[in-house]
């Protein structure tokens, strides 16, 4: 006989039994899984677009019109120190039952 799998993460977890929270949750990943898929989608097209740019050997500050947009190339220099303070806050994790940490 196969061993059940208990869901719960750790001996501490607490189960909700709250119909809307779970509904909004599988929505939420629906959606999650959605825009992942887009974002992934956009990262190939932006990729292979600045590929087609670099074959044109545009020179530093030139512009060039292509249809509807305008592709202006610039230099930055590297080495910029930065640094940012961040705000107090209390963290949410969501993850599925299943996802490995």
């Amino acid at each position: 006989m196969a061993a059940g799998v208990d869901p719960q993460q750790g001996m501490f977890d607490r189960e909700v039994e709250d119909g809307d929270l779970i509904a909004a949750l599988e929505k939420r990943e629906k959606t999650r899984a959605a825009a992942s898929a887009a974002k992934a989608k956009h990262t190939e097209q932006h990729d292979k677009v600045k590929a087609m740019i670099d074959a044109y050997d545009l020179g530093d500050e030139e512009v060039v019109r292509a249809g509807r947009f305008r592709i202006r190339m610039s230099r930055r220099e590297g080495g910029t120190p930065v640094s940012f303070t961040t705000a107090p806050g209390r963290r949410k994790t969501i993850s599925l039952l299943d996802d490995d940490e």
